[in-house]
């Protein structure tokens, strides 16, 4: 599991979103930050005081520029953003291929990061992992898409509760299934399209041999 190299002037790949109207979506959000940079995934979630929050996670780490859209007017609403940087032991990996076990992930991997103190499944393909110092957790971040097993991993920080965390990873996982079941309903739509286009194309062979016959007749 190899690292990226992060600069000094970089600071993190993941903006929290706060202060825009609740009714926008991943996909409204978007386009108001597209021109940062390449957008990995948008999560949106409500805290506790049922305020809404998003994290913007771009495809490469940003520099302190992309703070300059810190108050910036979306719906007549003044944003505001803060880099979602790890500030305490806590760190989620998410992505980790189904083969790997806990042990696995704890004694060939994350130990190599730092002192592994607990590791929490958070479902088939994520787990919360605490480090023993914030330090280590900032290491971690560092390990945001390597690759274990042939699979490349995610390594947030977001500061969120283990039960907010779960909300987030089965939201995902409710996608994944929901883009899994629509590919299956369309496989059966397709092939009967198939046979359909193979049944008119008998019917059409038929009616060629008919009016043959009638012509050699004549």
């Amino acid at each position: 599991m190899t690292k990226r190299k992060r600069s000094s002037q970089q600071e993190s790949s993941i903006l929290c979103v706060t202060n825009f109207p609740d009714y926008l979506q991943p996909k409204d959000l978007e386009s108001y930050f597209k021109e940062i940079g390449s957008i990995k995934k948008i999560t949106m979630f409500y805290d506790k005081e049922s305020r809404v929050k998003a994290y913007v996670q771009f495809e490469t780490d940003l520099t302190t520029d992309a703070l300059k859209f810190n108050r910036a007017s979306i719906e007549n609403e003044r944003i505001r953003l803060r880099f979602a940087i790890p500030q305490d032991r806590d760190v989620v990996f998410s992505n980790v291929a189904k083969s790997v076990t806990e042990d696995q992930l704890k004694t060939e991997y994350l130990n190599e990061i730092g002192q592994v103190q607990e590791v929490q499944q958070l479902s088939e393909t994520a787990y919360k992992v605490r480090f023993a110092t914030v330090d280590e957790a900032r290491e971690a971040i560092d390990y945001d898409g390597a690759d274990i097993e042939g699979q490349v991993i995610s390594v947030i920080q977001l500061r969120l509760s283990a039960k907010d965390l779960q909300k987030i990873m089965l939201a995902e996982e409710s996608v994944e299934e929901a883009n899994e079941g629509e590919a299956a309903d369309e496989a059966p739509k397709k092939r009967q399209k198939k046979e359909d286009v193979a049944a008119a194309g008998k019917k059409r062979g038929k009616k060629s041999d008919k009016k043959g016959k009638k012509q050699s007749q004549k």
